[in-house]
């Protein structure tokens, strides 16, 4: 009896074992076979949606990365498109061909085509036929924006880097092909605050990246251009390798407050691709943003240096509109921070002034060297007034970058006929006779050259260009200002 007992006790064992593994084994198919019935479900659902979209649309943005913070509205807003956004990653090239068949097929002449592709899940040979599919259509290609940081996780950079530049050969020398050099600038990649992940870039940059793509003149298409492709990747080759052995890097600013008082390049731009927000964000620095769209040094008309300052100094803000940067600055500044706090060593006031002085012919200097009626009396003027109110605090002038107007600012303005270079030299003479550090943004960072690279309407400093001042900005004060207070 006990012998049958154990017998059937053996065999339901072994049967229970068998079911056991008879369920492992058809788990483990399901799950080997899930991410094909997965492609296979997404690969229909692409190509369908490419053929239901081709009736009701006349542009296609077609992406091996993600692309959900391109709003569609905004092609049509600011282009016309009627823009069809895949919904899917395309994962490969076999798949990204059967999309651009498809599309062939559906829709032969799309009136433009945005295409995102990954050089590394890309050939030169693959990618060389593209233009052909679509002989009559505009291409824009955004190769895959990895951030800095992935950029340098990746053992293989060498060949990585040479992928994108295959492709990136590849492409610009077809007709009617434009691609963007996003995926290599600082700007985009070096921040963080940009990405949704490693790979998949915020609503607002992606805006601005499809807006630098709508620039047609000459002096300010960003597209790559074949004869500076090889100066890109070497820049691109540097950063990487900076950020790696650690010679390119954010500061601590943490324990610093710095209020910005200035013009349109500072207040003109209030969200984190401003000069005062790439501080706080990137450096830990407590930021107020008070430039005020063309203020002027010289207290001549509504707008003016002086004018600022009765409003740091004294609260006397109602000469300022309500809506305006410096009105929202100052206001920010005097209800968060007290006499005593903004009188500290690490209290920084950054002063950017100049443009606007030229650009209306005002007076250099004056009879009085505190006369605020020119600019260099106010310049000064302006000095000792932050210097008397908060004398522990620091100050710092930033020379105003080159413009690209009047001659490239060779042209006399004003009955004293002085050139822009004529305000930059009273500047650094004003700056040399305070003993304040000065971040020269005219000789050293937005010059004569590459106009298009770093001011977008021919004064103000675009993306690019303000993180290249912020950044340089950065680096004076950690490097410099500690080592001097």
């Amino acid at each position: 009896m006990d012998k049958t007992i154990a017998a059937k006790r053996k065999q339901r064992f072994l049967i229970s074992c068998l079911l056991i593994l008879l369920l492992f084994a058809l788990i483990m198919l399901f799950l080997f076979a899930l991410p094909a019935m997965r492609r296979k479900q997404e690969k229909k659902a692409a190509l369908l949606q490419i053929q239901e979209g081709a009736s009701t649309h006349n542009a296609f943005f077609l992406s091996m990365y993600p692309i959900g913070g391109f709003s569609e509205e905004a092609f049509h807003t600011y282009e016309g498109l009627d823009l069809m956004k895949l919904s899917f990653t395309i994962p490969d090239y076999d798949m990204f061909l059967l999309c651009l068949e498809e599309l062939q097929r559906s829709c032969p002449n799309p009136q433009k085509l945005y295409l995102g592709l990954d050089p590394l899940l890309l050939t030169k040979e693959q990618v060389s036929s593209i233009p052909a599919m679509f002989p009559n259509t505009d291409l824009s290609i955004l190769l895959a924006p990895r951030s800095l940081e992935e950029w340098c996780g990746i053992k293989e950079i060498d060949a990585s880097l040479a992928a994108y530049r295959s492709i990136t050969d590849a492409l610009t020398s077809q007709p009617r092909v434009k691609v963007y050099p996003f995926f290599a600038q600082e700007w985009v990649i070096a921040n963080p605050e940009n990405y949704i992940n490693s790979m998949e870039l915020r609503e607002d940059i992606s805006l601005r990246l499809f807006l630098y793509g709508l620039f047609e003149e000459e002096t300010r298409d960003c597209r790559i251009r074949p004869e500076e492709t090889e100066e890109l990747f070497v820049q691109l080759r540097q950063l990487i390798s900076d950020t790696a052995s650690g010679t390119y890097a954010f500061p601590d600013l943490s324990s610093w407050k710095i209020v910005f008082i200035g013009d349109s390049v500072i207040g003109n731009f209030i969200d984190r691709r401003s000069i005062p927000a790439y501080l706080h964000d990137l450096a830990g620095a407590t930021t107020y943003n008070c430039g005020w769209g063309g203020a002027t040094a010289a207290s001549v008309g509504t707008q003016s240096l002086e004018i600022l300052l009765n409003g740091l100094i004294e609260g006397a803000t109602e000469s300022l509109p309500e809506e305006s940067q410096a009105y929202i600055g100052l206001s920010e500044v005097r209800s968060r921070e007290s006499q005593e706090s903004l009188d500290d060593p690490h209290t920084l006031f950054v002063l950017h002034f100049g443009i606007n002085d030229y650009y209306k012919g005002l007076p250099l200097d004056a009879a009085d060297p505190l006369d605020t009626g020119s600019c260099s009396g106010a310049m000064r003027n302006g000095i000792e007034r932050l210097r008397a109110a908060y004398p522990h605090a620091r100050l710092l002038m930033i020379l105003p970058n080159h413009v690209f107007l009047f001659g490239e600012g060779t042209e006399p303005m004003g009955e004293e006929g002085h050139v822009y270079e004529d305000y930059i030299n009273a500047l650094t003479e004003i700056a040399k006779a305070y003993q304040l550090p000065v971040l020269d943004d005219y000789h050293q960072i937005i010059n004569s050259e590459k106009s298009y690279v770093h001011v977008d309407d021919g004064t103000h400093p675009n993306d690019y260009g303000r993180f290249q001042i912020a950044y340089a900005l950065m680096r004076l004060i950690a490097d410099q200002m500690e080592e001097t207070y």
